[in-house]
């Protein structure tokens, strides 16, 4: 009984744990994309509007330092627990929910793409610089190669992407010869689990 309690007790400081991390992992993601938003926002103003420039500027300011705090709390986490945060986030939400019958009739947009890459860029930094360096993918191989990247097996690409499982192939062999001139599609998870 001890011992059922105790894994029992274990078990639950874990799941909390792994919350904390998800809901630190959305609250970081939040605030770097409203502080990539309103950056965005002041630069298209920059032109006049002096008072909005001033409330874009403290707003900025604000979310720099609330973009600075997530950061150094994520920062802090391990490799694997920024992993597991990505993997269970609301992003992967949506592109799994392309995957569900019935509910899968509508393209993923640009800006959940943006996103996607935005928290994998912050858990996989070097992973993201690889594959986006010189921008030798195409924006197709780079979708492939990202969901690859993530676990996704060729069939729920080929979903997701609104595509045939050849094409898929293709660009993972594409993708494999760019990054490690490596001529077989099959070998390209193997390759980017290595980055």
């Amino acid at each position: 009984i001890i011992i059922s309690t105790l894994f029992h007790l274990h078990r639950r400081f874990k799941m909390k744990k792994q919350k904390e991390i998800n809901s630190l992992n959305q609250n970081y993601t939040t605030a770097l994309t409203n502080y990539e938003k309103a950056k965005e926002e002041l630069s298209i103003m920059e032109g006049g509007f002096t008072l909005y420039k001033q409330k874009k500027q403290a707003e900025l300011a604000e979310l720099q330092t609330e973009v600075s705090t997530f950061q150094k709390e994520y920062g802090s986490l391990k490799q694997k627990e920024k992993f597991e945060a990505l993997i269970q986030s609301h992003i992967l939400d949506i592109f799994r929910e392309k995957l569900i019958p019935g509910k899968g009739n509508f393209s993923i947009t640009e800006k959940a793409w943006q996103e996607l890459q935005l928290q994998l860029k912050q858990c996989l930094p070097l992973f993201y610089l690889r594959i986006t360096e010189n921008n030798v993918l195409s924006s197709h191989e780079l979708h492939v190669t990202i969901l690859t990247r993530l676990g996704f097996q060729t069939g729920a690409i080929a979903i997701i992407l609104d595509t045939t499982k050849q094409h898929i192939a293709n660009a993972r062999a594409s993708a494999n010869k760019k990054l490690f001139a490596d001529l077989s599609a099959r070998t390209f998870q193997k390759n980017l689990s290595k980055i």
